[in-house]
C-alpha cells in the first residue's frame, strides 16, 4: 500500500478551534526565504502536535495498529504496551542524549523494529514496519490541511521566495501533503535541501541545530542571511525561540487553539517576542508583501 494512502483512508475534516488571539501584521522587508513549522501550523492536528511521547494509555491502539500488517497480540499481553512503547522511545532519545544532543530525536521506524523484537514477535519487513507507524500515527493523531493551504502555497510557490521547512516530524510527516495535497512536499513547493525533518538528524525542537542547518545552507546555497528569513510555527518555545536564537524573523501561527502555544511561564521565552502575529495562513502572504 502507499503510505499516503493510509492518511487518506483514516483522515476526516478537521476544523481550527478560533482562539481569541489578535494578529500582529507588520510588513517585513526584505524577506527572501520562508521557513514554516508543520505540526499545528500548515497542518491541524489533532492533539496539537506530532504524538510521539503521549503519556495517555494507547495499549489497544498499538495491538490494531500491529494487526493491520498481521502482527497479533493476544488480548492477554495487550496491557503494558504502551508503557514499553515509550520506554523504548525512551531508550532511543538516551542513546543521542549520551552523544551530546540536548534535545534528542527518534526514527520511528527503529523504534517500531526495537519494539517489536523485545515483545518476542517474528520481526516484519521495513514496509510493514513503515505501515504499522503511519497507520498507528493516523490513530492517535488526526490530522488535516489547515485552511488556505493550497492557495497560499501556489501564492509563495509563484513568487521568488525561497521555500523551506523545519519541523519535529517523522518519515510519514511528508506524506500528509501527497495525501491532501496529491503532490509531493517538493512539488508543493519546498526546496529539498531547505527542508530539515528531526527525524533525520535525531535531532528535535526547541534546539537550535536545525535551524542552525537551516541557517547554513541557505546561506551557503542561497546566499540568503538569516535576518532575511521568516520562520512561521505555533509554539512560542519550539519554533520562535529557537529560530529568533539564529537570527531569523519570526511569526507566531496562532489560527488553532489546539496548538497554539504562548508557553506561560516557560522562564526559556522570557523577552521572547515575535515579529508577527498570524491568525490565518494567507496574512503570511502580507507580512512578506507578495498578497
Amino acid at each position: 500500500m502507499n503510505l499516503a494512502q493510509i492518511f487518506v483512508g483514516t483522515s476526516e475534516p478537521l476544523e481550527p478551534i478560533p482562539t481569541d488571539t489578535v494578529a500582529k501584521l507588520p510588513k517585513l522587508p526584505d524577506i527572501k526565504a520562508v521557513l514554516f513549522d508543520v505540526y499545528g501550523t500548515l497542518i491541524i492536528s489533532g492533539v496539537g502536535d506530532i504524538s510521539l511521547t503521549e503519556s495517555e494509555n494507547r495499549d489497544t491502539v498499538i495491538a490494531r495498529a500491529l494487526a493491520s500488517q498481521g502482527i497479533g497480540i493476544p488480548f492477554s499481553e495487550r496491557a503494558g504496551l504502551s508503557e514499553r512503547f515509550r520506554s523504548v522511545i525512551a531508550q532511543h532519545q538516551e542513546k543521542e542524549r549520551l552523544n551530546g544532543t540536548d534535545w534528542p530525536e527518534v526514527d520511528i521506524r527503529s523504534v517500531w523494529r526495537d519494539f517489536v523484537e523485545d515483545g518476542d514477535q517474528l520481526c516484519p519487513s521495513g514496509k510493514q514496519l513503515n505501515a504499522v507507524a503511519t497507520f498507528y500515527e493516523t490513530l492517535v493523531n488526526p490530522v488535516w490541511p489547515m485552511p488556505h493551504l493550497i492557495e497560499v502555497m501556489d501564492t509563495l510557490r509563484k513568487s521568488s521566495l525561497e521555500l523551506g521547512i523545519v519541523s519535529n516530524a517523522q518519515f510519514f510527516t511528508p506524506l500528509m501533503f501527497e495525501a491532501f495535497l496529491e503532490k509531493n512536499v517538493h512539488a508543493v513547493g519546498f526546496q529539498k535541501d531547505l527542508c530539515f525533518w528531526s527525524f533525520a538528524h535525531l535531532k528535535a525542537k526547541p534546539g537550535t541545530a536545525l535551524y542552525e542547518k537551516a541557517v547554513w545552507t541557505l546561506g551557503e546555497t542561497y546566499k540568503i542571511q538569516a535576518h532575511e528569513v521568516l520562520y512561521v510555527g505555533n509554539d512560542m518555545r519550539n519554533d520562535i525561540m529557537p529560530a529568533q536564537r539564529v537570527g531569523m524573523r519570526t511569526a507566531l501561527f496562532a489560527q488553532d487553539k489546539r496548538s497554539l502555544r504562548w508557553r506561560k511561564g516557560d522562564t526559556s521565552v522570557d523577552g521572547i517576542e515575535p515579529d508577527a502575529v498570524v491568525t490565518d495562513l494567507r496574512q503570511v502572504l502580507d507580512i512578506v508583501g507578495i498578497s
